[in-house]
């Protein structure tokens, strides 16, 4: 429940306005709204949880230094407002950060995809994203959630619960003996970073951080930008892959990794890429994709058994569904890594 009326934010973004409210669904973490105005005019209203962010004012200078050096090749992002006093963001009672943001009109957003067109395009969006913040001064950007994509650290704070946890039940063993199986990949990209791209990323770009034309066809945007921050380009590549190449969706109980869609994405950031993935990049990107789902995984089970607190949950099973999820696509991939890695460098190399 919100402690303080997504009113207040309104109306440091818009004094004296009267405005129609629209609770938005999706999304783990924040409360969005979909804000018209009198005037006809929509905006998007959200409150960021200092609990979840505890330094919002890091992620609002963020989200300006990304916005304020776009060009025509850089994709479509949503713009901050600026409120009465001149700042982008309003800090309530409580702490909790509420911001107004353009809405892109004529897009909508999807929690699956199911073709290879569509693999490709959010593959094009995204190189498209990193080559607009291959030309930014990292030293420009904070680093919002220090330790994020730090797998070992979420391995070890799993332990850390497990050890003083209760006697598991039977829907909760099979995602230890998983996560034993991948236990020793959780340091598979941190034992590289040398030999890794460095970049200014996005941090959690799923299908459903990805803007679509109004049929769904293609992508055209890229949101959610909270996470934007100093990291590694296999963190996004990884992320991107292990949500979209799972034609069931990511809430399904049913996890799959699907071999086409995959190459589909690669294709797509390959042709709009040129030389942004140096050739480690290029040789673990599955691997990216099953560190990721391990560390989503990781994630979403340690929430459960500490009583969903910081993954919104609809049910008290639901983080324990989607942990599943996470890590039986992290184990199918570790089964099948050298096969699919030929198989995506084979792809980059193809379409360079």
């Amino acid at each position: 429940m919100l402690s303080v009326s997504p009113h207040a934010g309104v109306q440091y973004f818009l004094p004296e306005q009267q405005v129609e409210l629209v609770p938005l669904a999706g999304g783990n973490i924040n409360n969005t709204w979909l804000c018209t105005s009198e005037d006809g005019c929509r905006r998007i209203l959200q409150r960021l949880r200092r609990s979840i962010f505890p330094e919002p004012e890091l992620i609002m200078a963020n989200l300006e230094a990304l916005v304020a050096q776009r060009t025509p090749e850089s994709p479509l992002l949503p713009t901050p407002y600026q409120g009465r006093d001149g700042r982008t963001f309003f800090l309530d009672d409580q702490g909790d950060c509420w911001r107004m943001l353009t809405y892109l009109e004529g897009t909508t957003s999807l929690t699956r995809i199911e073709n290879e067109y569509q693999a490709q395009s959010l593959g094009e969006i995204l190189a498209r994203f990193h080559h607009h913040t291959a030309s930014l001064d990292p030293a420009r950007f904070h680093d919002p959630l220090p330790g994020f994509h730090h797998t070992p650290s979420y391995l070890g704070r799993y332990d850390r619960v497990l050890r003083q946890h209760p006697p598991l039940t039977d829907n909760e063993l099979p995602l230890v003996a998983c996560i034993e199986e991948l236990r020793d990949s959780a340091f598979l990209l941190e034992a590289r970073l040398a030999e890794l791209t460095p970049l200014v990323t996005h941090g959690d770009p799923k299908v459903a951080n990805f803007l679509f034309d109004e049929r769904g066809t293609a992508a055209v945007s890229l949101i959610d930008l909270d996470t934007v921050r100093p990291g590694i380009i296999l963190h996004d590549i990884g992320d991107a892959l292990r949500s979209c190449c799972n034609p069931a969706g990511e809430d399904s109980d049913h996890a799959s990794f699907s071999v086409k869609l995959l190459l589909g994405f690669l294709r797509g950031y390959a042709r709009k890429a040129g030389n942004l993935l140096g050739r480690a990049d290029r040789r673990h990107v599955v691997d990216a994709a099953m560190v990721i789902s391990l560390e989503l995984g990781l994630r979403f089970f340690t929430d459960h058994l500490t009583g969903n607190r910081y993954f919104r949950a609809e049910y008290p099973e639901q983080n324990l569904e989607r942990a599943h999820v996470q890590l039986m696509t992290a184990v199918g991939l570790y089964r099948q890594r050298r096969e699919l890695n030929e198989l995506a460098l084979e792809e980059l190399d193809g379409n360079q």
